[in-house]
């Protein structure tokens, strides 16, 4: 195994974009570690220089105790000097060999297939499920087929640390699913260290054991995936990993580990929970998923302990287990959830609900504050899945 230490690394192109700025980053033996970000935040360029495909403007890099690159001590070791496996987007399979020549082609390179290699090949096929494919060609395969061939070949050398630059990025949803499970258990099975690169957060939290969420060359947080999905410490992230409901206010007192947050422009307060224990008269972020609020008619029986707010309900979408809406509360729109065992099949007519006064319900503590750093221009609602597609 072989963990992965950064140490302020930096890369820019063309001299003025900086694809990564000052990077630090220690991942550990073993792990299975995510860089997880949007197009551009550098995620894909973290990845090359790790891998020895770009050389670093400032910085060092070590693979276990080995300096692979220091820019201080014009020190850069070339990439098939590192130990590595490398699983591309684009499979980037021989189409004139076979499954099984491509597969040995990283031990033909380094020295004469006997015995002992022809096993290896053998049972890295039988790691990902195609050992009986070995004699067809990549044209013969599915892109899942494909996509398992290219995971063999980079596995068949037994390297101590795999990268995987977002592997499964060109595949229908349930391949991925499928695929990203046999990732994680040939990764449990064998051991290595592996760098996952994706912008799917789904993929992210099933297969890390951490988590680096980038965004413009820099690290906005690291930590579990429950970490990350449940208390994101940044609006970035909270908005990335799927925050529909992200509202400026200002913590009026704290009480353990609960804030009362007063929103900005409005009477509202809300209690939230407070992870990282900021003071009272903090601006903040306050971040909920529409998950977590639940409007109801005004008839409907409430609990004692929610925050009870009234507003007007408006774009309702289906969404199979249950029912996704906007509700307008004191000139601010929140997205928020209509259960199927309350509105039943009444949501379907959209028009005999647009409109209706409802009780909006948000549990104790189901909202996350984040230190309101960043001024992005608007707060944010959840937008429709028309509107998603079209962004």
């Amino acid at each position: 195994m072989s963990s992965v230490t950064l140490n302020h690394v930096r890369k820019a192109f063309d001299g003025r974009v900086n694809a990564i700025e000052h990077l630090d980053l220690k991942i550990e033996h073993g792990e299975f570690f995510v860089l997880l970000g949007p197009s551009g935040c550098g995620k894909t360029t973290t990845l090359r220089c790790i891998a020895g495909l770009e050389e670093p403007d400032a910085g060092q890099i070590l693979l276990g105790e080995r300096t692979v690159a220091d820019t201080q001590q014009g020190l850069f070791v070339a990439p098939e000097k590192r130990n590595i496996g490398m699983v591309f987007q684009n499979y980037a399979l021989w189409p004139h060999m076979t499954v099984r020549q491509n597969v040995a082609y990283p031990l033909k390179t380094r020295t004469r297939l006997g015995d002992e290699q022809h096993r290896q090949v053998i049972e890295a096929l039988q790691l990902v499920g195609l050992e009986g494919y070995a004699d067809r060609y990549p044209a013969e395969l599915s892109g899942g087929q494909q996509q398992r061939v290219a995971l063999a070949r980079a596995l068949v050398a037994r390297p101590a640390l795999m990268l995987f630059d977002e592997p499964l990025s060109n595949m229908d949803a349930q391949l991925r699913i499928r695929l990203r499970q046999d990732l994680r258990r040939i990764h449990d099975e064998l051991g290595y260290t592996a760098v996952y690169v994706t912008h799917d957060h789904a993929e992210a939290l099933a297969l890390a054991d951490r988590i680096a969420v980038m965004n413009a060359g820099r690290l906005e947080q690291i930590g579990t995936p429950s970490e990350i999905f449940l208390t994101p410490r940044t609006h970035f992230v909270a908005e990335f990993v799927g925050f529909e409901n992200l509202l400026r206010g200002q913590i009026s007192k704290t009480s353990g580990e609960l804030a009362h947050v007063a929103l900005a422009g409005s009477d509202l307060q809300l209690v939230s929970g407070n992870p990282i224990g900021l003071a009272a008269e903090t601006p903040v972020w306050l971040a909920l998923r529409a998950a977590q609020i639940v409007a109801v008619p005004l008839d409907h029986p409430v609990p004692d302990n929610a925050t009870l707010l009234t507003g007007i309900l408006s774009q309702v979408t289906y969404a199979g287990d249950r029912y996704l809406a906007q509700v307008v509360v004191e000139d601010r729109t929140l997205a928020v959830t209509l259960a199927l065992d309350v509105w039943g099949t009444s949501a379907h007519t959209r028009e005999s609900v647009s409109g209706r006064s409802v009780h909006v319900l948000i549990q104790p503590g189901a909202a996350v504050v984040m230190p309101r750093d960043e001024q992005p221009a608007h707060d944010t609602a959840a937008a429709t899945p028309s509107e998603r597609e079209a962004a």
